[in-house]
């Protein structure tokens, strides 16, 4: 009679051991961060077609003390040139806005000709590469992790009437 219930309890105890031994290997993946796709993932930018961001930079102060900036180096290759428009005359052709739907301010522009005036953009040519700055406030400390969504709009300039749009992401930590 009390053979039945000896069985019954070995059973339970090693079934038993084999899942707490599970359990704590769960936990200590867990722990260290197995789990957590987005830290084992490095930076990445993209955005449609006809632009590519080529490389970027997200600094803490980079614009200055509490100004915190993400530089972006992006190559237009449409195979003709294009204007950047702004947007019901509130942001610029290049608008970088965070998660958190804080939108960055164009800082200054460097490479070709300033291709973001707000006055009157200069033609961005085929196949060159321009970098833009944008100023985002403090928003993050040095190894922060970044997302940002990215607008372009432009307008060919071979006589193009339609305001196009390109749309893009970017994440990273910040240096």
């Amino acid at each position: 009679m009390f053979k039945k219930g000896q069985a019954a309890m070995e059973f339970l105890m090693t079934y038993g051991w084999a899942i707490l031994a599970a359990i704590i290997a769960i936990g200590v993946l867990a722990y260290f961060g197995v789990f957590s796709p987005g830290k084992l993932v490095g930076s990445t930018g993209v955005v449609n077609p006809p632009f590519a961001i080529d490389e970027f930079n997200i600094i803490n102060d980079g614009g200055g003390a509490g100004q915190d900036r993400i530089s972006l180096a992006i190559g237009q290759n449409l195979g003709e040139s294009v204007t950047l428009e702004l947007q019901d005359g509130t942001a610029d052709g290049v608008e970088v806005v965070l998660t958190d739907g804080t939108t960055c301010v164009e800082a200054e522009n460097a490479g070709e000709a300033d291709v973001i005036s707000a006055a009157a953009p200069v033609a961005w040519a085929s196949g060159n590469q321009v970098t833009i700055n944008v100023d985002c406030g403090a928003k993050w400390i040095k190894g922060d992790l970044v997302r940002a969504d990215i607008t372009i709009r432009y307008k060919k300039t071979s006589g193009g009437t339609l305001v196009q749009q390109s749309t893009g992401t970017l994440r990273g930590s910040s240096q």
